[in-house]
């Protein structure tokens, strides 16, 4: 797999130990992913290493053998192409690096949001991490949350004769992200009326489906509230 990290994120990764960036920036050191950067952005990196805030985290020797290992072993795009796709225009080249350099998830993001037949449907990746990662995977019902994004693909139009064009676009590119999943999981928000079957709700709560099956049983044997991402009952 390949991946872009923004600046702000691999700066994170380089002086915040035991987060979602610096996972992905140890598992780019163990050889399981392909880092994609550019000569702007290892220059930018550079520069912002050399600031003196920085410092007490990273002293200048650390710095220049990040940069100089970063420039060894990352796919290094020299010309990445121009795009204007961002409200800010900041982020342009880190995006033009994803598409240049095929980062998997990243451009599948971006082509299922050029490809979508209106406007108003969304193709995004929300970062996770942080606080969001602290709470152990069996304190809730929502379980695992040390995934380091998720993607969100949301079908919105207006006009009923655009509904199978819509729906199949929403479809398609939920199957072709699939495989970036973790273990088959979702967030129960996200999937539509009816898209929602047994095994996806099976698959979400992973480890501690069990568990929630057994307090289904002993509070709503009867499966009263079943109107949502259903847990039925054990029999």
């Amino acid at each position: 797999m390949r991946i872009v990290l923004d600046t702000n994120i691999l700066i994170c990764a380089l002086i915040t130990k035991g987060t979602p960036p610096d996972g992905l920036y140890q598992a780019w050191l163990r050889g399981e992913i392909d880092l994609v950067t550019s000569a702007v952005q290892i220059a930018e990196l550079a520069n912002v290493l050399a600031r003196p805030r920085l410092q007490k985290y990273i002293d200048a020797d650390e710095a220049a053998a990040i940069v100089e290992n970063i420039e060894a072993r990352a796919i290094i795009l020299d010309a990445p192409p121009d795009v204007d796709l961002s409200p800010d225009p900041k982020d342009n080249p880190i995006l033009a690096a994803a598409i240049a350099g095929k980062a998997d998830m990243i451009d599948l993001a971006m082509k299922n949001a050029l490809a979508a037949p209106s406007d108003s449907s969304i193709s995004s990746l929300w970062n996770f991490g942080g606080a969001t990662a602290d709470v152990a995977a069996e304190s809730t019902a929502f379980g695992d949350r040390s995934m380091g994004w998720m993607y969100s693909l949301d079908g919105v139009w207006s006009d009923a004769k655009d509904d199978a064009a819509d729906m199949a676009w929403s479809r398609e590119g939920w199957e072709s992200a699939e495989p970036y999943g973790q273990h088959g999981r979702a967030y129960l928000n996200f999937p539509s009326h009816g898209e929602d079957g047994d095994a996806l709700t099976r698959a979400s709560f992973g480890a501690n489906y069990q568990r929630l099956v057994e307090i289904k049983t002993k509070y709503d044997p009867q499966n009263r509230f079943r109107f949502n991402r259903n847990i039925q009952p054990e029999t």
